[in-house]
């Protein structure tokens, strides 16, 4: 018995889906900026994370502009080259999504770190006025 035949389908981004894939990719850029912005003025602070925070920011820009190149080629693409190239900005929106996602634990860690620091300060001032109280 002969097996039937798949068709071929052939696939195009529209020009509005590959223009709003572009918007994207300029907001993730600019967001990526900021991640890294926060990371500097952390790192100048002192804080331990804030270099590898700005490294995450700089990590997303990355993914963001090439998210950006892939969106912008799938525009002036015909047929499947052009979801190729949409598939293509996609990978890399989730690749800057997971940078942000690291940047977002980097940053809970040294928050987490800070709370447990005011949480001693806190104990030890307690109970040295509770020590005072009872002179």
């Amino acid at each position: 018995m002969l097996e039937p035949v798949q068709e071929f389908t052939e696939h195009e981004i529209s020009d509005e889906t590959a223009q709003l894939a572009q918007e994207h990719a300029q907001v993730s850029f600019k967001h990526g900026k900021s991640v890294e912005n926060v990371g500097k003025l952390l790192e100048k602070q002192g804080k331990e994370k804030g270099h590898s925070i700005a490294e995450k920011g700089k990590e997303m820009q990355e993914h963001a502009e090439a998210s950006l190149k892939y969106a912008q080629d799938a525009e002036h693409q015909k047929g499947n080259a052009s979801t190729k190239s949409h598939n293509l900005a996609t990978r890399e929106h989730v690749k800057q999504a997971q940078a942000h996602v690291e940047a977002n634990k980097e940053y809970s860690k040294m928050l987490e770190k800070q709370m447990e620091q005011a949480q001693t300060v806190l104990n030890k001032s307690t109970q040295f006025l509770e020590s005072r109280s009872q002179e």
